[in-house]
């Protein structure tokens, strides 16, 4: 062979080398560094609803995009070993309903909301019986606790949308006081005439505050701080004592003010409640409209005393009267 023909065999043995070297399996290409093997990288959508707690036993839910959702919703408790359990029983089995009246003796099993609808509830009443609407019961346990509340699709139970927990408080009257400073929005304080004579703190009129006349353009808008600083006071499981609305009955009342409290749970869904404070007495008197009726409480404040005390002076610092109360 030539010199000439050995270097071409040698050249031509070489192409074919590499050639079997590039037609070997290839290798799996490296991931990218924003990705993890065998995740997703796409984030799951958000749920179609949402359960907000707009006071203790009192919900908000926003359909995020259009759902069919059960009318029956669960009301579960937190055990002391922080398990959850539903509360099978409440009102015979009804249980707590996605019904914004009492009207809705019947409700269709399952509602339809359209994306950004918000439904408010009726709320719940702490208790096992009556949960929403007054009935009659032989026995109505006041159910105390942790609770959450779980709202499912209407054709898949599996389908859950939970709530955060909300805590219901020992008594009912605690719990009226917190619910009437829950998601509050607008607060006025006026000076109250009790002279003038208490009509029932049931019938509610522009002119009294949980039946005691008001004095004619004492009205006053609260500022936020006031506003929270009030909210935080009826919230204070600590600060009162309850008793009967007819308590203290003959005790010296004035000076006394009252409050006309606005709170909005959602966007066009407001409630109202009115308050009494009786300084010579200690006591507060709360009234509210639920379910087509005035619901009315009341409890002395000796604990709490001097934040009352503080709120109204800040409120209505020119106000002498208030300002030689210790």
């Amino acid at each position: 062979m030539s010199p000439r023909s050995a270097i071409f065999v040698a050249w031509a043995a070489l192409l074919a080398a590499n050639a079997c070297r590039k037609s070997d399996t290839p290798t799996e290409a490296a991931p990218s560094s924003d990705a993890s093997p065998g995740v997703d990288a796409t984030p799951p959508p958000p749920p179609a609803l949402t359960v907000e707690n707009r006071g203790p036993g009192q919900f908000a839910l926003t359909a995020v995009r259009a759902v069919n959702v059960a009318t029956k919703a669960i009301l579960e408790k937190q055990g002391p070993d922080g398990q959850w359990a539903a509360l099978d029983q409440l009102e015979g089995g009804k249980g707590y309903r996605l019904i914004e009246e009492c009207a809705e003796a019947d409700p269709p099993p399952c509602r339809a909301l359209g994306q950004g609808d918000v439904l408010v509830p009726l709320p719940w009443s702490g208790s096992s019986c009556g949960v929403q609407c007054a009935v009659g019961c032989d026995k109505n346990p006041f159910l105390s606790g942790v609770h959450r509340l779980i709202v499912t699709a209407c054709n898949d139970a599996k389908v859950r949308f939970e709530g955060d927990p909300f805590e219901i408080p020992p008594t009912e009257r605690i719990l009226e006081r917190q619910r009437v400073a829950a998601s509050l929005v607008r607060a006025a304080i006026v000076r109250l005439d009790v002279r003038r004579g208490k009509a029932g703190a049931d019938a509610g009129t522009a002119d009294r505050r949980a039946g005691f006349a008001v004095v004619a353009g004492s009205e006053k808008v609260m500022e936020v701080d006031g506003r929270s600083e009030l909210a935080k006071w009826l919230r204070n499981k600590d600060g009162f004592k309850d008793e009967t609305v007819d308590a203290r009955q003959g005790c010296a009342q004035q000076p006394a003010v009252g409050f006309a409290l606005t709170s909005s749970v959602a966007p066009g869904k407001e409630r109202t409640a009115e308050v009494a404070v009786e300084f010579g007495c200690n006591r507060v008197t709360i009234a509210r409209e639920e379910r087509g009726h005035r619901v009315v409480s009341a409890a002395s404040f000796d604990p709490s005393r001097a934040v009352i005390l503080g709120i109204v002076g800040r409120a209505l610092p020119a106000d002498t009267e208030i300002g030689r109360l210790h």
